[in-house]
Protein backbone atom coordinates (compact mmCIF):
# COMPACT_ATOMS: atom_id res chain seq x y z
CA UNK A 1 0.00 0.00 0.00
CA UNK A 2 1.78 2.97 -1.51
CA UNK A 3 -0.71 5.14 0.86
CA UNK A 4 1.06 7.24 3.54
CA UNK A 5 -2.33 6.78 5.58
CA UNK A 6 -4.17 3.53 6.49
CA UNK A 7 -7.95 3.72 7.20
CA UNK A 8 -9.54 1.10 9.40
CA UNK A 9 -13.24 1.45 9.84
CA UNK A 10 -14.95 -0.57 12.26
CA UNK A 11 -18.64 -1.44 12.53
CA UNK A 12 -18.92 0.80 15.50
CA UNK A 13 -18.46 3.90 13.84
CA UNK A 14 -14.53 4.25 14.88
CA UNK A 15 -12.32 4.90 12.06
CA UNK A 16 -8.76 4.71 12.94
CA UNK A 17 -5.92 6.72 10.85
CA UNK A 18 -2.93 5.11 10.90
CA UNK A 19 0.72 7.03 10.22
CA UNK A 20 2.02 4.82 7.34
CA UNK A 21 5.80 5.46 6.79
CA UNK A 22 7.35 2.62 9.06
CA UNK A 23 10.44 2.45 7.80
CA UNK A 24 11.09 6.03 8.95
CA UNK A 25 9.29 5.94 12.23
CA UNK A 26 6.17 7.11 10.66
CA UNK A 27 8.10 10.89 9.45
CA UNK A 28 6.09 13.35 8.65
CA UNK A 29 5.67 15.15 4.93
CA UNK A 30 3.76 17.50 3.30
CA UNK A 31 1.97 15.00 0.82
CA UNK A 32 1.21 12.56 4.11
CA UNK A 33 0.10 15.82 6.11
CA UNK A 34 -2.35 16.70 2.92
CA UNK A 35 -3.70 12.93 2.69
CA UNK A 36 -4.52 13.28 6.47
CA UNK A 37 -6.58 16.52 6.32
CA UNK A 38 -8.34 15.18 3.44
CA UNK A 39 -9.17 12.17 5.25
CA UNK A 40 -9.97 13.98 8.69
CA UNK A 41 -12.23 16.18 6.23
CA UNK A 42 -14.07 12.96 4.68
CA UNK A 43 -14.71 11.40 7.92
CA UNK A 44 -16.35 14.48 9.74
CA UNK A 45 -18.41 14.88 6.94
CA UNK A 46 -19.43 11.04 7.01
CA UNK A 47 -22.60 10.19 9.57
CA UNK A 48 -21.25 7.00 9.79
CA UNK A 49 -18.33 7.63 11.73
CA UNK A 50 -17.99 9.54 15.11
CA UNK A 51 -14.93 8.86 16.41
CA UNK A 52 -11.29 9.07 14.67
CA UNK A 53 -8.26 7.65 16.13
CA UNK A 54 -4.79 8.35 15.08
CA UNK A 55 -1.67 6.22 15.73
CA UNK A 56 1.25 5.14 13.99
CA UNK A 57 2.05 2.12 12.65
CA UNK A 58 4.97 0.08 14.32
CA UNK A 59 6.54 0.63 17.24
CA UNK A 60 6.54 4.72 17.15
CA UNK A 61 3.75 7.31 16.60
CA UNK A 62 5.79 9.85 14.63
CA UNK A 63 9.15 11.48 14.45
CA UNK A 64 8.30 14.24 13.60
CA UNK A 65 9.01 15.99 9.91
CA UNK A 66 11.24 14.02 7.59
CA UNK A 67 14.62 15.74 6.86
CA UNK A 68 15.52 12.87 4.55
CA UNK A 69 13.14 14.41 2.40
CA UNK A 70 14.61 17.89 2.68
CA UNK A 71 17.20 19.21 -0.33
CA UNK A 72 20.62 19.39 -0.34
CA UNK A 73 21.47 22.81 1.54
CA UNK A 74 17.64 22.18 3.29
CA UNK A 75 14.63 24.36 2.61
CA UNK A 76 14.54 28.17 1.68
CA UNK A 77 12.63 30.23 4.13
CA UNK A 78 9.73 30.33 1.16
CA UNK A 79 9.80 26.43 0.91
CA UNK A 80 9.37 25.96 5.00
CA UNK A 81 6.49 28.33 4.93
CA UNK A 82 4.52 27.03 2.45
CA UNK A 83 5.43 23.44 4.04
CA UNK A 84 4.37 24.70 7.62
CA UNK A 85 0.90 25.88 6.22
CA UNK A 86 -0.01 22.80 4.93
CA UNK A 87 1.43 20.89 8.14
CA UNK A 88 -1.07 24.11 10.01
CA UNK A 89 -4.15 22.87 8.03
CA UNK A 90 -4.23 19.32 9.61
CA UNK A 91 -3.98 21.19 12.97
CA UNK A 92 -6.93 22.94 12.25
CA UNK A 93 -8.83 20.60 11.13
CA UNK A 94 -9.01 18.44 13.91
CA UNK A 95 -9.18 21.68 16.12
CA UNK A 96 -12.05 22.32 14.51
CA UNK A 97 -13.97 19.17 13.37
CA UNK A 98 -16.85 18.43 14.98
CA UNK A 99 -16.19 14.66 15.52
CA UNK A 100 -13.24 13.93 18.69
CA UNK A 101 -10.15 12.61 17.18
CA UNK A 102 -8.11 10.61 19.58
CA UNK A 103 -4.49 9.99 19.49
CA UNK A 104 -2.34 6.82 20.83
CA UNK A 105 1.04 6.95 21.47
CA UNK A 106 3.54 4.40 21.49
CA UNK A 107 7.76 4.94 21.05
CA UNK A 108 8.51 8.61 19.93
CA UNK A 109 6.69 11.43 19.51
CA UNK A 110 9.00 14.22 18.13
CA UNK A 111 8.33 17.19 17.17
CA UNK A 112 6.00 17.78 14.81
CA UNK A 113 4.74 14.13 15.87
CA UNK A 114 4.47 15.32 19.55
CA UNK A 115 2.62 18.49 18.66
CA UNK A 116 0.13 16.56 16.17
CA UNK A 117 -0.45 14.29 19.17
CA UNK A 118 -1.45 17.69 21.80
CA UNK A 119 -3.77 18.97 18.93
CA UNK A 120 -6.21 15.43 19.46
CA UNK A 121 -9.35 15.99 22.10
CA UNK A 122 -7.81 13.03 24.12
CA UNK A 123 -4.39 11.18 23.97
CA UNK A 124 -3.36 8.26 25.30
CA UNK A 125 0.39 6.80 25.73
CA UNK A 126 2.12 3.72 26.74
CA UNK A 127 3.40 4.19 29.95
CA UNK A 128 6.88 4.40 28.32
CA UNK A 129 5.89 6.11 25.06
CA UNK A 130 8.54 9.36 24.75
CA UNK A 131 7.61 12.42 23.51
CA UNK A 132 10.53 14.58 22.73
CA UNK A 133 9.86 18.56 21.64
CA UNK A 134 13.39 18.80 20.42
CA UNK A 135 12.25 22.49 18.19
CA UNK A 136 14.43 24.75 20.48
CA UNK A 137 17.40 22.32 20.40
CA UNK A 138 17.23 22.22 16.85
CA UNK A 139 17.33 25.52 16.40
CA UNK A 140 14.04 26.08 15.62
CA UNK A 141 10.17 27.29 17.82
CA UNK A 142 7.73 24.60 18.08
CA UNK A 143 5.80 23.97 15.41
CA UNK A 144 1.97 23.06 14.49
CA UNK A 145 0.29 24.95 17.50
CA UNK A 146 2.08 23.66 20.14
CA UNK A 147 3.18 26.78 21.86
CA UNK A 148 -0.03 27.42 21.99
CA UNK A 149 -1.59 24.18 22.98
CA UNK A 150 1.09 22.85 25.72
CA UNK A 151 0.82 26.05 28.33
CA UNK A 152 -2.85 24.87 28.10
CA UNK A 153 -2.49 21.80 28.99
CA UNK A 154 0.55 22.29 31.48
CA UNK A 155 1.09 25.46 32.68
CA UNK A 156 3.09 28.36 31.37
CA UNK A 157 6.51 27.70 32.79
CA UNK A 158 6.82 23.77 32.36
CA UNK A 159 6.04 24.23 29.21
CA UNK A 160 8.69 26.72 28.67
CA UNK A 161 10.68 24.43 30.68
CA UNK A 162 9.92 21.53 27.92
CA UNK A 163 10.86 23.47 25.20
CA UNK A 164 13.91 25.44 26.46
CA UNK A 165 15.53 22.26 27.55
CA UNK A 166 14.38 19.67 25.16
CA UNK A 167 14.07 16.76 27.34
CA UNK A 168 11.94 13.68 26.66
CA UNK A 169 9.01 13.30 28.95
CA UNK A 170 7.84 9.34 28.81
CA UNK A 171 4.05 8.60 28.87
CA UNK A 172 3.71 8.03 32.50
CA UNK A 173 5.10 11.26 33.13
CA UNK A 174 3.19 12.79 30.80
CA UNK A 175 0.08 11.77 32.22
CA UNK A 176 1.56 13.36 35.71
CA UNK A 177 2.40 16.50 34.03
CA UNK A 178 -1.16 16.40 32.38
CA UNK A 179 -0.69 16.79 28.39
CA UNK A 180 -1.85 12.65 28.22
CA UNK A 181 -5.11 11.84 29.63
CA UNK A 182 -4.69 8.04 30.38
CA UNK A 183 -1.30 6.37 29.86
CA UNK A 184 -1.45 2.71 29.86
CA UNK A 185 1.37 -0.11 30.52
CA UNK A 186 2.53 -0.90 27.17
CA UNK A 187 2.10 -4.30 26.53
CA UNK A 188 -1.81 -3.81 27.34
CA UNK A 189 -3.92 -3.86 24.21
CA UNK A 190 -5.96 -1.00 22.81
CA UNK A 191 -8.70 -2.67 24.24
CA UNK A 192 -9.19 0.57 26.77
CA UNK A 193 -8.58 2.69 23.63
CA UNK A 194 -11.18 1.13 22.00
CA UNK A 195 -13.62 0.93 24.87
CA UNK A 196 -13.37 4.25 25.13
CA UNK A 197 -13.99 5.09 21.52
CA UNK A 198 -17.02 2.80 21.64
CA UNK A 199 -18.38 5.26 24.86
CA UNK A 200 -17.66 8.61 23.03
CA UNK A 201 -19.34 6.94 19.83
CA UNK A 202 -22.76 6.40 21.98
CA UNK A 203 -22.54 9.99 23.28
CA UNK A 204 -25.22 12.43 21.54
CA UNK A 205 -22.74 13.56 18.72
CA UNK A 206 -24.41 17.13 17.79
CA UNK A 207 -23.93 18.13 21.78
CA UNK A 208 -20.68 16.80 21.87
CA UNK A 209 -19.09 18.56 18.30
CA UNK A 210 -20.72 21.61 19.56
CA UNK A 211 -19.13 21.05 23.14
CA UNK A 212 -15.77 20.48 21.28
CA UNK A 213 -15.76 23.52 19.04
CA UNK A 214 -17.17 26.13 21.54
CA UNK A 215 -14.15 24.77 24.23
CA UNK A 216 -11.50 24.69 21.49
CA UNK A 217 -12.35 28.04 19.76
CA UNK A 218 -12.43 29.78 23.55
CA UNK A 219 -9.61 28.30 24.68
CA UNK A 220 -7.51 28.15 22.00
CA UNK A 221 -9.44 32.33 20.56
CA UNK A 222 -5.51 32.86 19.38
CA UNK A 223 -5.03 29.69 17.10
CA UNK A 224 -5.15 31.38 14.00
CA UNK A 225 -3.04 34.08 14.99
CA UNK A 226 -0.69 31.93 16.17
CA UNK A 227 -0.23 29.59 13.52
CA UNK A 228 0.22 32.94 11.52
CA UNK A 229 3.26 33.95 13.45
CA UNK A 230 4.68 30.79 13.50
CA UNK A 231 4.98 30.27 9.76
CA UNK A 232 7.00 33.53 9.83
CA UNK A 233 9.21 32.32 12.61
CA UNK A 234 10.02 28.77 12.48
CA UNK A 235 11.36 29.21 8.66
CA UNK A 236 13.28 32.60 9.90
CA UNK A 237 14.97 30.77 12.68
CA UNK A 238 15.94 27.71 9.74
CA UNK A 239 17.90 30.56 8.64
CA UNK A 240 20.02 31.16 10.92
CA UNK A 241 23.62 30.20 11.85
CA UNK A 242 22.58 28.55 14.78
CA UNK A 243 19.90 26.36 12.74
CA UNK A 244 22.37 25.06 10.09
CA UNK A 245 25.11 24.25 12.87
CA UNK A 246 22.39 22.30 14.65
CA UNK A 247 21.39 20.67 11.37
CA UNK A 248 25.25 19.91 10.24
CA UNK A 249 25.79 18.02 13.70
CA UNK A 250 22.98 16.23 13.29
CA UNK A 251 23.57 14.96 9.82
CA UNK A 252 27.05 14.12 10.34
CA UNK A 253 25.90 12.04 13.41
CA UNK A 254 23.33 10.26 11.43
CA UNK A 255 26.28 9.34 8.69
Amino acid sequence: DMSKIICNKYSDSIVEMILNKPERRNALDADMMDELNARLLSADADNDIRVVIIKGSGEHFCSGADLKMAPEGGYSIDERRAMLSRYNRVVKTILTMEKPVLSVVRGYAVGGGMSLALCCDIIFAAEDAKFYGNFVKAGIVPEMGAMMILPQLIGLNRAKELWFTGETVDGKRACELGFVNHAYPSESPDEEVYAFARTLAGMPKIAMGITKRVTNSTVLAGLDALLECEQQASPFCGSTEEFKKRREAFLNKKK
